[in-house]
Protein backbone atom coordinates (compact mmCIF):
# COMPACT_ATOMS: atom_id res chain seq x y z
CA UNK A 1 0.00 0.00 0.00
CA UNK A 2 1.39 3.32 -0.74
CA UNK A 3 0.78 6.49 1.25
CA UNK A 4 -1.46 8.29 -1.29
CA UNK A 5 -4.25 5.11 -1.32
CA UNK A 6 -3.63 4.86 2.40
CA UNK A 7 -7.02 6.34 4.33
CA UNK A 8 -6.50 9.36 6.73
CA UNK A 9 -6.91 8.48 9.86
CA UNK A 10 -9.06 10.81 11.84
CA UNK A 11 -10.71 11.11 15.24
CA UNK A 12 -14.10 9.82 15.79
CA UNK A 13 -17.01 12.66 15.61
CA UNK A 14 -19.17 12.73 18.18
CA UNK A 15 -23.10 13.73 17.78
CA UNK A 16 -23.28 17.71 19.32
CA UNK A 17 -26.11 16.10 21.04
CA UNK A 18 -23.52 13.55 22.85
CA UNK A 19 -20.88 16.75 23.53
CA UNK A 20 -23.61 19.21 25.01
CA UNK A 21 -25.20 16.18 27.22
CA UNK A 22 -22.04 14.91 29.11
CA UNK A 23 -21.25 18.83 29.36
CA UNK A 24 -24.48 19.14 31.21
CA UNK A 25 -24.18 16.08 33.70
CA UNK A 26 -20.59 16.90 34.65
CA UNK A 27 -21.80 20.52 35.33
CA UNK A 28 -24.74 18.74 37.39
CA UNK A 29 -22.69 16.74 39.18
CA UNK A 30 -20.61 19.25 39.79
CA UNK A 31 -23.23 21.33 41.46
CA UNK A 32 -24.03 18.34 43.41
CA UNK A 33 -21.18 17.50 44.94
CA UNK A 34 -20.43 21.23 46.13
CA UNK A 35 -23.85 21.03 47.46
CA UNK A 36 -23.34 18.48 49.49
CA UNK A 37 -19.85 18.99 50.78
CA UNK A 38 -21.46 22.09 51.96
CA UNK A 39 -24.55 20.58 53.62
CA UNK A 40 -21.94 17.82 55.30
CA UNK A 41 -19.78 20.64 56.57
CA UNK A 42 -22.55 22.89 58.24
CA UNK A 43 -23.82 19.43 59.57
CA UNK A 44 -20.84 18.94 61.49
CA UNK A 45 -19.46 22.01 62.00
CA UNK A 46 -22.35 23.93 63.61
CA UNK A 47 -21.67 25.41 66.60
CA UNK A 48 -24.12 24.65 69.37
CA UNK A 49 -24.79 26.43 71.95
CA UNK A 50 -25.55 25.11 75.74
CA UNK A 51 -25.44 26.90 79.23
CA UNK A 52 -22.52 28.62 80.54
CA UNK A 53 -21.06 27.05 83.66
CA UNK A 54 -19.56 30.62 85.02
CA UNK A 55 -22.83 32.98 83.87
CA UNK A 56 -26.54 32.05 85.19
CA UNK A 57 -29.00 32.08 82.59
CA UNK A 58 -26.30 32.74 79.53
CA UNK A 59 -25.73 30.70 76.46
CA UNK A 60 -22.26 29.86 75.55
CA UNK A 61 -20.52 28.22 72.35
CA UNK A 62 -18.11 25.51 72.75
CA UNK A 63 -14.31 26.26 72.96
CA UNK A 64 -13.27 27.67 69.15
CA UNK A 65 -9.78 26.42 68.99
CA UNK A 66 -6.90 29.30 67.26
CA UNK A 67 -5.28 27.13 64.69
CA UNK A 68 -1.64 26.19 65.13
CA UNK A 69 -1.89 27.34 68.66
CA UNK A 70 -3.26 26.14 72.43
CA UNK A 71 -5.40 29.10 72.49
CA UNK A 72 -8.93 28.95 72.68
CA UNK A 73 -11.96 31.02 73.10
CA UNK A 74 -15.72 30.61 73.29
CA UNK A 75 -18.48 33.15 73.11
CA UNK A 76 -21.10 33.56 75.92
CA UNK A 77 -24.19 35.23 75.20
CA UNK A 78 -26.63 36.40 78.17
CA UNK A 79 -30.11 36.69 76.07
CA UNK A 80 -31.57 38.83 79.09
CA UNK A 81 -29.37 41.27 79.26
CA UNK A 82 -30.77 44.74 78.21
CA UNK A 83 -27.93 47.65 78.55
CA UNK A 84 -27.02 50.54 77.05
CA UNK A 85 -25.25 48.28 74.73
CA UNK A 86 -27.82 46.14 73.90
CA UNK A 87 -30.37 48.58 73.12
CA UNK A 88 -27.83 50.48 70.75
CA UNK A 89 -27.37 47.20 69.02
CA UNK A 90 -30.75 45.97 68.41
CA UNK A 91 -31.98 50.17 67.10
CA UNK A 92 -28.67 49.25 64.91
CA UNK A 93 -29.39 45.87 63.65
CA UNK A 94 -33.09 47.33 62.51
CA UNK A 95 -31.54 50.04 60.52
CA UNK A 96 -29.14 47.78 58.65
CA UNK A 97 -32.04 44.94 57.54
CA UNK A 98 -34.51 47.87 57.00
CA UNK A 99 -32.03 49.40 55.00
CA UNK A 100 -31.78 47.04 52.43
CA UNK A 101 -35.28 47.30 51.41
CA UNK A 102 -35.98 50.64 52.00
CA UNK A 103 -34.33 54.18 52.25
CA UNK A 104 -32.01 55.15 55.08
CA UNK A 105 -34.10 57.84 56.44
CA UNK A 106 -37.13 55.88 56.50
CA UNK A 107 -35.61 53.18 58.17
CA UNK A 108 -33.68 55.57 61.06
CA UNK A 109 -37.28 56.95 61.56
CA UNK A 110 -39.40 53.94 61.32
CA UNK A 111 -37.39 51.86 63.35
CA UNK A 112 -39.22 50.24 66.75
CA UNK A 113 -35.35 50.09 68.77
CA UNK A 114 -34.39 53.10 68.35
CA UNK A 115 -35.41 55.46 71.25
CA UNK A 116 -37.18 58.61 70.12
CA UNK A 117 -34.44 61.04 71.05
CA UNK A 118 -32.12 59.37 68.36
CA UNK A 119 -34.94 59.47 65.53
CA UNK A 120 -35.70 63.05 66.50
CA UNK A 121 -31.39 63.91 66.65
CA UNK A 122 -31.36 62.21 63.35
CA UNK A 123 -33.98 64.53 61.44
CA UNK A 124 -32.20 67.43 62.68
CA UNK A 125 -28.45 65.98 61.62
CA UNK A 126 -30.25 65.03 58.10
CA UNK A 127 -31.40 69.17 57.58
CA UNK A 128 -27.07 69.53 57.77
CA UNK A 129 -26.29 66.85 55.87
CA UNK A 130 -26.66 63.16 53.78
CA UNK A 131 -28.42 60.50 55.48
CA UNK A 132 -24.81 58.25 55.92
CA UNK A 133 -23.12 61.65 57.76
CA UNK A 134 -26.40 62.04 59.39
CA UNK A 135 -26.01 58.05 60.57
CA UNK A 136 -22.55 58.28 61.78
CA UNK A 137 -23.28 61.53 63.26
CA UNK A 138 -26.02 60.44 65.59
CA UNK A 139 -25.19 56.75 66.03
CA UNK A 140 -21.28 56.40 65.40
CA UNK A 141 -19.81 59.78 67.12
CA UNK A 142 -18.69 58.76 71.15
CA UNK A 143 -20.31 62.80 72.14
CA UNK A 144 -23.80 62.08 70.72
CA UNK A 145 -26.44 60.82 73.09
CA UNK A 146 -27.49 58.19 70.92
CA UNK A 147 -23.93 56.76 71.32
CA UNK A 148 -23.80 53.81 73.86
CA UNK A 149 -21.64 54.24 77.20
CA UNK A 150 -21.33 51.79 79.23
CA UNK A 151 -23.62 51.81 82.49
CA UNK A 152 -21.53 51.88 85.81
Amino acid sequence: MTPANEKKKSRPQFPLTAVIVTGLVSFAAGVFFMILGEWWVSQNNRERLHPAPDCPGCLATAPIQFPHSHLSFRLVMDPNRNDNVTKWTDCIDEITRCEKRKPLADCVTNASACTQECKDAYRQAISRSDEEQALRDVFFRESSPCYPSPEA
